[in-house]
């Protein structure tokens, strides 16, 4: 069957998304997501002794209004009944809820592959049962052919041909509060692709004009219809010698890229390896029907991922050891945004975050650094205050 899309179907579906206003990066990676979930268990490369499947876990992190839910929610929505076989779970996920729906899975005998999408992060980790629930997905990343969990009420329940994809969005804001140091530097966080954009240069105030004038309508029929044949596709990948040298020459060198990187990021640049892969795959699927990989797709996995990192730390910039100093950046931004600023003005603007004490650690913490300098007896209307300013 011949591909209707023009150009790959990754290249069609920003076309088709580029009159929304979510950053062009969070339509980049529900693309992705949709092409992953629908290659389910079907595509997978051998890696001596493991498959490599390229599922992923995507956390689309951004303030309040950045359209993260909305382009997470136009690709699914749009999609997902070009998508046979695979389930989409929303929001809120106990862990028992999991067990059970992939333990039914395999009392039917069917592959157990679903998507989780939440449209608040903090909605699927909220539940009093977020270590085991962050346990499980950490263990179902890598789509296990064969696992069991003993539960403490219903015995044990074994699972079967795994194949999971996570879609989250959060604000870094309930990154702060959600997660701890561990969580960051362990292995869950470690497992996904944080896409942090902090701001977005699109603005289409009525979008529905763009739709009919460029034929938008056409463009979603052919990206549905070669979406359900990507779903169709089957087999082992295959890596050209060139894409192989590529990359073997990013794999010799990746631990020194990756030195100097914030200590928070360390979980996801050292499983970079398989990020990168899957994301190649990816890409030749988007293309073609061939299931080869070639140099050009490591390059361009290389770039996406690159792209990616520029920001991420942007998400975990409040998670520290130090409960006190989580809103440190915070605290930075308003006094950067302002050039001086009263601690009294910044006290009245975080009281729902912190004390005078702990506010004071902060500033104490950035001068040490010397990202704001303090005047502890500035005079201001007659009065002695401190005055907090932006170096």
């Amino acid at each position: 069957m011949a591909r209707q899309c023009k150009n790959s179907w990754i290249e069609s579906y920003l076309e088709f998304t580029r009159f929304q206003e979510s950053p062009g990066k969070f339509h980049l990676w529900c693309a992705l997501t949709l092409l992953s979930t629908a290659l389910a268990r079907k595509v997978w490369r051998e890696r001596g002794f493991f498959k490599l499947y390229p599922n992923l876990y995507v956390g689309l992190i951004g303030p309040t209004g950045m359209g993260k839910s909305a382009a997470a929610e136009i690709g699914v929505n749009t999609f997902r009944g070009a998508i046979e076989g695979c389930d989409i779970i929303r929001g809120k996920v106990t862990s028992w809820y999991l067990y059970q729906w992939l333990g039914t899975a395999a009392l039917e005998n069917r592959p157990a592959v679903c998507t989780i999408l939440a449209s608040e992060l903090k909605t699927l980790l909220g539940d009093i049962n977020k270590m085991e629930l962050v346990a499980l997905l950490t263990d179902l990343y890598t789509c296990p052919d064969f696992t069991e969990y003993r539960t403490k009420t219903e015995g044990t329940v074994e699972l079967k041909d795994v194949y999971l994809n996570v879609l989250a969005c959060s604000t870094p804001e309930w990154l702060t509060l959600g997660l701890n140091e561990n969580d960051v530097s362990g292995g869950f966080t470690g497992r996904f692709v944080y896409v942090c954009e902090d701001e977005t240069k699109r603005s289409f105030p009525f979008p529905e004009d763009f739709y009919e004038e460029f034929r938008l309508d056409e463009n979603k029929e052919r990206l549905y219809a070669d979406l359900q044949h990507i779903a169709t596709l089957e087999g082992k990948v295959v890596i050209t010698e060139e894409a192989k040298a590529k990359y073997v020459d990013w794999y010799s060198t990746r631990k020194e890229h990756s030195q100097d990187k914030d200590e928070r990021l360390v979980g996801y640049y050292s499983r970079k390896r398989d990020h990168l892969l899957k994301v190649a795959i990816l890409i030749s699927v988007a293309e073609g029907d061939s299931l080869v990989v070639t140099a050009q797709h490591i390059a361009v996995a290389q770039s996406i991922l690159k792209v990616a990192e520029e920001k991420m730390v942007l998400a975990f910039k409040g998670v520290v050891s130090d409960p006190a100093l989580r809103f440190r950046e915070t605290v930075l931004d308003q006094v950067m945004k302002e050039g001086v600023v009263t601690r009294k003005e910044l006290l009245r603007r975080n009281a729902n975050r912190m004390d005078k004490d702990m506010l004071m650690r902060i500033l104490e913490s950035l001068q040490a650094e010397d990202r704001v300098a303090l005047d502890l007896s500035a005079v201001v209307g007659g009065r002695t205050e401190v005055m907090v300013r932006a170096v």
